[in-house]
């Protein structure tokens, strides 16, 4: 499944991996917030479609 971070808009994979790279997070906090409030981080991250047929100007309809 893939994820758009809200703050930065990247996308990832992992959001536990996202927030402690990129966003510096130590893995005690993300850990200790999850405890407390499993949905911490849920309206920060987007969940994106899985489109399995990505588009490219040729295979576009109407094109070529």
């Amino acid at each position: 499944m893939k994820y758009m971070c809200r703050t930065c808009k990247k996308e990832c994979d992992d959001i536990l991996k996202h927030l402690m790279t990129v966003h510096k997070f130590s893995k005690a906090t993300v850990e200790s917030q999850l405890k407390t409030n499993p949905d911490s981080y849920k309206n920060s991250f987007v969940k994106l479609k899985n489109d399995r047929r990505s588009k490219t100007t040729i295979q576009e309809k109407g094109r070529y």
